[in-house]
């Protein structure tokens, strides 16, 4: 508020009816009176003004608000405003010297099988703390037949994780899924291809690739005993070449379940897919 015109008036007032009277007796009781009552009027407004501003603050710049309050700002640094006659003024500013470093806070993630689960965690993009309180589960892509791959898990400023298949190349690093705008990356998948025989692992070592199991060959009507792999596993079988499976079967307690293979190469590498979780042999026959 611009107190200048109010001073100003009184001072003009009392010069009118006080300074310049020279004359004996020329100064009234009135208007000496009128002076004073004038002064403490015009004091009374600006007296209840001094405790009267509000004090608000956020992280934007401040909008409307009444002369004299307060509005302090946070982020990088915290600025007082101040309204003055309806504009606000930037006062002050203070360094807080917090800088977070956009990436990854302590998100943890694994794989097993083909799935990957990302569990409850923070992460920090543009110096703000961005977070999720409940784990996160994706499904990877299909392995490609003879390239591997990598994919990535990302996290933006939504408060959520998302997976982003890369590109099946001779050079999976040259083709790993960019980072969007606004989002940091969390982890890399490594998505090794079918014919490897393993399975995605986590490239920042946390969970350790898969080992490749041994591929048994079988012939038609040839009946393998398989050790029992967890739920989720793939299993490669070696044919002999130019055999081709039409059928198979896999016999557990349960009973026998048809299934068609994944993937099939030249060289007669099958990789099949199939789930059983119980401790006991597989058996594996071509039918």
């Amino acid at each position: 508020m611009n107190n200048a015109p109010i001073i100003e008036s009184i001072k003009a007032l009392n010069n009118t009816s006080v300074t310049t009277q020279t004359t004996p007796d020329s100064i009234r009781p009135t208007d000496v009176g009128g002076v004073t009552n004038f002064l403490l009027d015009s004091l009374l407004p600006i007296l209840n003004q001094i405790n009267a501003f509000n004090i608000s603050g956020g992280s934007a710049n401040p909008s409307g608000g009444n002369d004299g309050d307060i509005y302090i700002q946070d982020g990088l640094q915290l600025v007082f405003w101040k309204n003055v006659d309806g504009v606000w003024v930037s006062k002050y500013s203070v360094n807080l010297g917090i800088n977070i470093v956009d990436g990854n806070i302590n998100v943890q993630s694994s794989v097993n099988g083909i799935v990957v689960t990302s569990s409850a965690g923070q992460w920090g993009i543009d110096n703000v703390i961005y977070q999720t309180a409940t784990q996160t589960q994706f499904t990877v892509p299909t392995q490609d037949a003879n390239f591997g791959r990598i994919d990535a898990v990302f996290a933006n400023k939504s408060n959520t994780l998302t997976y982003v298949a890369g590109t099946a190349s001779s050079n999976p690093d040259n083709t790993k899924p960019a980072t969007p705008n606004d989002q940091v990356i969390i982890t890399y998948i490594i998505v090794p291809s079918l014919a490897s025989g393993n399975l995605p692992y986590i490239s920042d070592s946390n969970t350790p690739p898969a080992p490749a199991p041994s591929n048994p060959t079988i012939t038609a009507n040839q009946t393998s005993l398989l050790s029992d792999g967890a739920e989720g596993y793939y299993l490669p079988i070696t044919l002999p070449e130019g055999n081709v499976i039409a059928n198979y079967a896999i016999i557990n307690k349960g009973g026998t379940i048809s299934y068609v293979p994944i993937q099939l190469t030249a060289d007669g590498l099958a990789v099949v897919g199939f789930t059983d979780n119980q401790t006991q042999t597989i058996t594996i026959k071509l039918i």
